[in-house]
């Protein structure tokens, strides 16, 4: 019997809970991120700038905005590689990283209040179909 309660249990389906988000792991994510920008501070206000401003770009993108997979693996593979770039050339400099990861999020953030699952802030007056299309998806799950 305790079998059919683990796969029943797997094909859950997930609760409907669009909006703003906030857990205590993401409180926990938010104060280590916090704590490592302080420590890292006193290598120098870049270094402290770099995880501050990567933990606060995933909290607005999973917790604010809360954006597909997809976007978030393009961010963070631009922001990797404008990085590198910066460490190894010496160019671009680090504003110049900032401002390309900045317009980026902006970019990306647009892109998916217009995607049909947008579910994020705002999703009341931006996505105002989303229940039916949450319900749709919800009926093609086995």
């Amino acid at each position: 019997m305790q079998d059919a309660e683990n796969i029943s249990e797997l094909h859950a389906q997930p609760d409907f809970r669009p909006g703003f988000r906030l857990g205590v792991f993401d409180c926990v994510v938010l104060c280590v991120g916090g704590i490592a920008a302080y420590f890292a501070f006193t290598l120098g206000s870049i270094a402290a700038a770099i995880p501050a401003y990567v933990i606060f770009t995933f909290f607005l993108y999973c917790n604010v905005f809360r954006i597909r997979r997809t976007p978030e693996l393009i961010w963070a593979a631009a922001f990797t590689l404008t990085a590198l770039a910066g460490f190894y050339f010496q160019q671009p400099t680090w504003i110049v990283v900032f401002a390309v990861g900045i317009a980026l999020t902006i970019i990306l953030i647009v892109i998916e209040m217009r995607h049909p699952s947008y579910h994020g802030v705002f999703w009341r007056s931006l996505n105002p179909h989303l229940p039916t299309w949450w319900e749709q998806q919800q009926s093609r799950r086995p």
